[in-house]
């Protein structure tokens, strides 16, 4: 009589609780992965330069040769900084698309795991008997 009690609690809180408390779980990945690499920051700051890595004008007056220098080291570190920043995007959007396929995966097997507990179970228990 108590395992039929503790088989109904069971099955409410697996059916029940558990799917809320993995739904916030899955949640909070998806909102880490996401402040994690910042992507609305690196999305308006694309073409900025890598860490603010650049040539400043050091005399006044106009020099054509520092002015060149000083103008492909700045187009450069932008370019840098636009391919460190689209990769840490694409990263990101790979690990928050991982994220969220592994959360509908998660929660198809925990909708079928007692199911597959039993069949285990039997299987095992089939295998000993034979």
């Amino acid at each position: 009589m108590i395992f039929v009690t503790i088989l109904g609690q069971y099955i409410v809180w697996h059916y029940g609780r558990a799917y809320a408390d993995i739904f916030g779980v899955w949640r909070n990945f998806l909102w880490f992965f996401y402040h994690l690499f910042s992507l609305p920051t690196l999305t308006m700051t694309l073409f900025d330069r890598w860490r603010r890595l650049g040539e400043e004008k050091k005399h006044s007056g106009f020099n054509p040769g520092e002015y060149l220098s000083t103008f492909l080291v700045n187009i450069i570190m932008r370019c840098v900084g636009f391919l460190m920043k689209a990769t840490l995007i694409i990263i990101g959007m790979c690990a928050i698309v991982v994220t969220f396929f592994a959360g509908i995966i998660l929660f198809c097997v925990w909708t079928l795991m007692p199911v597959l507990i039993s069949v285990l179970f039997g299987g095992g228990l089939f295998l000993i008997i034979s």
